[in-house]
């Protein structure tokens, strides 16, 4: 997983359909609500979310590297 300040990027193997970035989702936002990170009533989330499937192990590879490695710059440390 990578999270940036706009956005997140990870990579998870589940059926396919909705249900584990639905799962993320919903799971994500009540952690966000009860650290106080997220106070709207409304989604922090775009609808529907980016999928895409990776058939075959060098795909995964390539996904793995892209969200580890393929960022950009590290984030400062605001500290």
């Amino acid at each position: 997983m990578c999270v940036r300040t706009t956005h997140i990027w990870w990579y998870q193997s589940v059926p396919r359909n909705q249900r584990g970035l639905n799962a993320f989702k919903a799971n994500a936002t009540r952690k966000m609500r009860e650290n106080g990170c997220w106070i709207s009533a409304s989604s922090p989330w775009a609808d529907k979310g980016s999928k895409r499937y990776l058939w075959n192990e060098a795909r995964v590879g390539r996904a793995i590297e892209y969200v580890l490695f393929g960022q950009g710059d590290d984030l400062p440390d605001f500290d």
